[in-house]
């Protein structure tokens, strides 16, 4: 991949990360239509869209089928809509309905987005459903345009605003996937020969704390999700531990995030958990911490 930066040095490096950031973002988009194509598994989460940005997704893809179907299927407009699936719909939008019932409506369309790697939800969360009743609105608006389609008439828009606009951007930031701010850290580290041990003991961490934001959109992170992460993980683990090495996995992978300009700044920079200081020994006169002291022709290092 290429682009032009023009003639100009300075212009050219404040342009630079941003144009990167363009081309990382096509490749994320080939890797999901061609793990969609192949059938293959992406890393849950590892592309992730917004809720809407999905429900934009179902709402186009239905469309899309359901010009298909008129093309190839004589009396495919004959089909009436099913009122039923209508009310349950509504009942889903409304929050009416139980995750089992919401899972018959949508979930294999959940599941989708979860194969491609586009969310990390799981029924019985709260995610899950808020997730779930935005697919049943993107269903309900794609059957209120068939029901249009079959009269002939294609001038029908959606009633919800994200489905009517090409480019659909939340609290005015793309998501940016955390899974993929540390998978792409540590691949940097390889590249210089280093990052193994991170990979290891870094890996649980950013699932714990995937798991605890319960999404995995860097972008949304705030300074009071990292502080109400640290003090969760007081109640099982030690001080030094949380510091040393919960606290400096986040903020060293969202530091490497920050100067990659793929986020304005770093919630965890000021987060700190404070460690037990070691109890102060006096040091024996006469000795000096860390000096050499000699006996006859040798010298033996003193660590006091």
């Amino acid at each position: 991949m290429r682009a032009p930066l023009g003639g100009d040095y300075r212009a050219a490096v404040r342009k630079h990360p941003g144009v990167v950031d363009g081309f990382m973002q096509r490749i994320a988009q080939a890797e999901r239509q061609k793990a969609a194509t192949l059938g293959s598994v992406a890393t849950p989460g590892r592309y992730p869209l917004t809720v809407k940005q999905m429900a934009r997704q179902l709402y186009d893809k239905r469309l899309e089928l359901d010009e298909i179907g008129r093309n190839d299927f004589p009396g495919y407009a004959s089909i009436s809509v099913n009122d039923e699936l209508v009310l349950a719909l509504r009942d889903g939008i409304a929050g009416k309905l139980r995750d089992a019932r919401l899972a018959a409506l949508v979930g294999q369309q959940i599941d989708y987005f979860r194969h491609v790697g586009n969310t990390t939800s799981l029924s019985g969360t709260a995610e899950w459903r808020l997730l779930a009743r935005e697919l049943c609105k993107a269903e309900l608006e794609v059957m209120e345009r068939m029901v249009e389609r079959d009269e002939g008439d294609y001038t029908g828009m959606p009633n919800l605003p994200y489905l009517q606009n090409d480019i659909i951007v939340e609290n005015g930031a793309a998501p940016v996937s955390i899974r993929g701010i540390f998978e792409d850290y540590i691949s940097s580290r390889q590249i210089l020969g280093r990052g193994k041990e991170a990979e290891k003991r870094w890996a649980p961490v950013f699932q714990k704390f995937i798991a605890h934001l319960g999404h995995n959109d860097a972008s949304k992170v705030t300074k009071k999700d990292i502080i109400a992460w640290r003090d969760t993980l007081r109640q099982n683990l030690s001080p030094s531990t949380i510091s040393k090495v919960y606290l400096t996995a986040i903020g060293t992978a969202f530091n490497w995030a920050v100067s990659e300009d793929r986020l304005k700044d770093n919630p965890a920079k000021d987060v700190r958990q404070e460690t037990p200081k070691h109890r102060n020994t006096e040091t024996p006169k006469g000795k000096r911490k860390g000096f050499y002291q000699g006996r006859g022709d040798s010298y033996f290092a003193i660590l006091l």
